[in-house]
């Protein structure tokens, strides 16, 4: 990435680029880490068994620091939107899945107070695996990034504020796939791409300006205007 104090411009994807990136994740650990998850949901298939959820659950959660406090609603509701066969389900079901786990509400009932939650990062990151990495994975070091893109090379004007939901997210990402010609890639190594060179950006200002990561993704989002 090209840098200056104001502006960092994105280089031109192509396939190079795209192989170097996926290297240094490896390099990283991230493929194996997959591996161990994609054995862990097919060693743990019962999508109707509460135990099996909550393990994976659990996992996600601890090796993604998704930052859920309470996991029992979240179990709940996986437990009750997910089909134990999912064998003939689609693209267009597995976004419906994200979507509909992704919110959790639940009431705590020693104050009577009701809370709700929506982890959109989390159910992604839940039905990647599911889907056996069909589904990319939303985050926002990739969000951001992938907005760069669009609005640098495509003379678009894209808000970088959180999609509204997996569907949008979704759209995004295939016009992103679509728009930059990278049909020859899998969607998860698109994902992975994206999360690498947001991850790599955000670490250098936060190691150079010593700021927080809220801070850090403000400022990296202000440097990627065209």
């Amino acid at each position: 990435m090209k840098q200056n104090f104001n502006h960092i411009q994105l280089p031109d994807i192509s396939e190079t680029l795209i192989n170097k990136v996926l290297y240094e994740h490896s390099e990283g650990g991230g493929n194996e880490i997959d591996k161990k998850l994609l054995s862990l949901f097919e060693f743990m298939g019962d999508n109707k068994s509460v135990c099996e959820v909550t393990i994976k659950v659990a996992a996600l959660n601890t090796i993604y620091a998704t930052a859920i406090n309470y996991i029992k609603p979240v179990v709940a509701k996986i437990v009750e939107i997910i089909p134990n066969d999912i064998s003939k389900n689609d693209e267009n079901d597995f976004v419906k899945f994200i979507d509909n786990i992704a919110i959790v509400s639940w009431k705590n009932e020693s104050i009577n107070e009701e809370y709700s939650r929506i982890n959109l990062s989390f159910a992604s990151k839940y039905v990647h695996f599911l889907s056996k990495r069909k589904m990319p994975i939303y985050d926002s070091y990739m969000w951001i990034i992938m907005v760069g893109y669009f609005n640098q090379y495509k003379n678009l004007n894209l808000s970088f504020a959180k999609p509204a939901d997996y569907s949008e997210f979704f759209q995004l990402f295939n016009k992103f796939k679509a728009e930059f010609n990278l049909g020859k890639f899998f969607n998860f190594e698109i994902d992975k791409f994206l999360w690498h060179c947001g991850k790599m950006a955000l670490s250098k200002i936060i190691k150079e300006d010593d700021i927080k990561m809220g801070a850090a993704k403000s400022k990296l989002k202000k440097q990627l205007k065209p």
